[in-house]
């Protein structure tokens, strides 16, 4: 084999490197997109729940002074 051929099969086998990298960029930058989205979902759906526990602890101390517990003095 020739030293022309050779550097023809490198270039051409540094070109393919090349295109399966940015095509992993991509990928990489999809999922790091997917994952940001995510946790802002998990942030909302926390503090969602967090208001929800909350006004259910309040529900539950008024249904428990209304029928007379240990809140009953406040």
């Amino acid at each position: 084999m020739d030293e022309a051929s050779s550097i023809a099969r490198l270039q051409k086998r540094l070109t393919d490197s090349m295109a399966k990298v940015s095509l992993l960029e991509r990928q990489v930058s999809n999922l790091q997109s997917k994952n940001a989205k995510q946790k802002t979902d998990i942030a909302r759906m926390t503090k969602t729940i967090e208001a929800l526990m909350y006004e259910k602890n309040k529900l539950a101390d008024t249904v428990e002074w209304m029928r007379g517990g240990k809140n009953a003095e406040k």
